[in-house]
């Protein structure tokens, strides 16, 4: 038996395959597949739009706009753009759909090594983003240009039972193999996909909006028991399907319906939980300080559905526990745009969303003509 693993007919043909797979691992983290990346993808959003940075030019960007899909889709950055434009800014969308805190903080960090014109960073966050860890499957692929500065030394990204996972998707391998299998699959669509984006000039990228047309009033979501009931629905039944997709992904599980039952409340962070994710973001800032950069905090609007089945119930403690310790600082602003349309009484708030986590276009203009308003007055 022992002779049989010693011989090169078990180990050889193990060699081989560890060695391609560390050529590949090299190459891909070279980038010589980048160019074939499928552009309207997590991978893709975040590939193209440092290609675009480069193209016009890190010396020249000033400002940030920093925030996961709730703001990156949620406002109007060529508005934006234009008013900042104006004054002699350049402020350039920095927001990806599901950046978590890995990628918020590394797409940061990346910005401030990179950009040496760079004055202030423009953050945008819902209570929601100081309530969780972080969501391994996604971040790697939405923060793969700016993995230099993910620092597992300084940040606790993710929740302990996801650590042994978080190393497996650390690997080029494992962020590119999807994209590569879809590519294999379908070569004609991606090739059309990409002819289409490179076309593109660097100011659509940073001038991006979102049509999202649909609202939410045609679901009850006034409570977990309502939430529950609406997740039950068939979905031939909607006509928004995919905010009926999310609100069945959150409340048409057992948990959910435990609770609604029950009439128990969402669970809490633990204190030694809320420590570490407070400690990540004062980290953070502290880092944005230290380099000598503004930054300006916008609290975004959340639907009510968030405060019953999706943020932690303590999760504004936590959020106090990190912007408490800067209020005072003369190159922080907090921005609170929590009640902006609970103070328009012409609409209802299913009126703002097009799903409970996104913004419509209605929300989309009310919030960044609210944003052009703040950026106006200084």
């Amino acid at each position: 038996m022992i002779q049989f693993f010693l011989h090169r007919k078990f180990w050889l043909p193990i060699v081989l395959i560890i060695g391609i797979a560390v050529v590949l691992e090299l190459l891909l983290r070279l980038g010589i597949y980048d160019d074939f990346i499928k552009p309207r993808s997590y991978l893709g959003n975040a590939v193209y739009r440092e290609k675009a940075l480069q193209d016009f030019g890190l010396e020249n960007v000033h400002w940030i706009t920093i925030g996961d899909s709730r703001l990156d889709w949620g406002i109007e950055h060529e508005k934006i753009l234009k008013l900042q434009k104006d004054k002699g800014i350049n402020h350039l969308r920095m927001s990806f759909e599901s950046s978590n805190f890995l990628a918020l903080q590394s797409t940061v960090e990346w910005s401030m090594a990179n950009m040496p014109n760079l004055e202030g960073i423009f953050l945008g966050v819902g209570e929601n983003n100081f309530g969780h860890y972080d969501d391994v499957s996604k971040q790697y692929n939405v923060a793969w240009p700016f993995r230099n500065f993910i620092n597992y030394d300084d940040f606790k990204y993710f929740h302990p039972n996801f650590w042994k996972f978080s190393y497996l998707s650390r690997f080029a391998l494992y962020v590119y193999f999807f994209d590569i299998k879809e590519l294999f699959q379908k070569s004609m669509v991606r090739f059309k996909q990409i002819s289409h984006y490179q076309s593109k000039e660097h100011s659509d990228i940073f001038s991006f909006k979102r049509d999202l047309p649909n609202d939410v009033c045609e679901f009850e979501l006034d409570s977990i028991q309502q939430c529950v009931k609406t997740a039950n629905r068939h979905i031939d039944q909607v006509n928004n399907k995919g905010a009926f997709n999310f609100i069945q992904l959150v409340c048409g599980n057992d948990y959910s319906q435990r609770r609604a039952q029950n009439n128990t409340p969402f669970h809490k962070k633990t204190a030694d939980e809320q420590l570490q994710i407070s400690n990540n973001w004062k980290k953070l800032f502290d880092k944005i300080f230290s380099n000598g950069k503004k930054l300006k905090v916008v609290l975004l609007p959340e639907h009510q559905m968030f405060n019953y089945a999706v943020k932690p119930t303590n999760s504004v403690e936590t959020m106090n526990m990190v912007l408490d310790s800067y209020r005072s600082k003369s190159d922080f602003e907090l921005i609170d745009f929590r009640n902006l349309f609970a103070e328009d009484s012409s609409h209802k708030e299913c009126e703002y969303f097009s799903d409970p986590l996104h913004l419509n276009n209605l929300g989309m203009s009310t919030l960044t003509q609210a944003i052009l308003e703040k950026l106006s007055e200084k």
